[in-house]
């Protein structure tokens, strides 16, 4: 269960715990279950956020807890490749049971037959959040476009990282 040298999916999210812990930084783990459940409320009492390595799937609460916190004032440090992509929905009566359903387009391993594309979880549309007009470059300023896989590495601060409206990021490390 330690941090390991592949940077993907959980052992990369131990690597961001790892970091939080060595800095002494205090945080809360939060799981999308609970988003669902609380929604905005939830993130109220947070200066900052961030999400995991890997935020692909969000529902329509999810999504909109999101939004509303940024919505007011909330900080997002988004972690994250091809976030905030597939739309998804919760079963209502299986904790812990999400339906995906991909839909017209994107990265997929299988087209829908006709009819199959709305959730049957929520009677919602499936597919990209892009196609229900809440892409994700709305939300984080930045999308996904395609896939490939390669060795990942840690992040290089570019010059933006410099204004100070992001110091409340680096603060601790000046």
């Amino acid at each position: 269960m330690r941090p390991k040298r592949a940077l993907w999916n959980f052992n990369a999210d131990l690597h961001v715990i790892d970091w939080l812990e060595a800095q002494g930084q205090s945080y809360d783990v939060i799981d999308d279950e609970t988003l669902e459940a609380e929604g905005a409320v939830l993130l109220q009492g947070y200066r900052c956020i961030m999400t995991g390595t890997h935020p692909e799937y969000h529902s329509t609460g999810m999504l909109d807890a999101f939004t509303a916190y940024l919505d007011h004032g909330g900080r997002l440090m988004y972690l994250g490749g091809n976030g905030f992509y597939w739309r998804i929905g919760w079963h209502r009566e299986i904790p812990g049971v999400i339906e995906v359903r991909r839909g017209e387009s994107g990265t997929r391993t299988w087209a829908g037959e006709p009819g199959e594309n709305h959730l049957s979880t929520t009677g919602e549309p499936g597919g990209l959040w892009r196609s229900a007009g809440r892409a994700p470059q709305r939300l984080v300023g930045i999308g996904y476009a395609s896939e490939g896989f390669d060795v990942g590495s840690y992040y290089r601060r570019q010059p933006d990282s410099y204004d100070p409206r992001a110091g409340f990021i680096f603060s601790r490390y000046r």
